[in-house]
């Protein structure tokens, strides 16, 4: 499994899939092409192996596993928007100790730490994901 074909647009698609039901109301909603959005769901259903949404009388149902994915995605999602807005307002300064800076992130593999000054990057987590 490559959690790294995981985006922001493929999450979007995956919610809105669930929220509308209709590929091509998804499309039109994000100004995508449907080729997008149908190719992006494929990269969801192997990712996840499973066909995440079913058609039913011209709409798209979700599966147990859609189901079960709708509520990580959408953190994730919410997660984003508070990033966003993190970058809209002005950061307050916090009392530098040492004068040196240390920059915590999360990628797909887990948490890392970058010292810019040294160049130094330490992964704490060894997990292979």
């Amino acid at each position: 499994m490559n959690l790294k074909e995981l985006d922001l647009q493929t999450l979007t698609i995956f919610c809105e899939l669930h929220r509308r039901g209709s590929a091509t109301e998804v499309a039109q909603k994000m100004g995508l092409s449907n080729s997008r959005v149908s190719r992006r769901l494929s990269v969801l259903r192997e990712l996840f192996q499973d066909e995440l949404f079913v058609r039913r009388n011209h709409t798209l149902v979700a599966t147990g596993r859609a189901k079960d994915l709708l509520p990580l995605c959408q953190q994730m999602l919410d997660n984003f928007k508070q990033m966003a807005g993190l970058c809209t307002e002005p950061a307050q300064k916090a009392p530098s100790h040492s004068g040196r800076r240390a920059y915590v992130g999360y990628d797909i593999g887990g948490l890392f730490l970058s010292q810019p000054q040294t160049g130094l990057y330490s992964n704490s987590t060894s997990s292979g994901v």
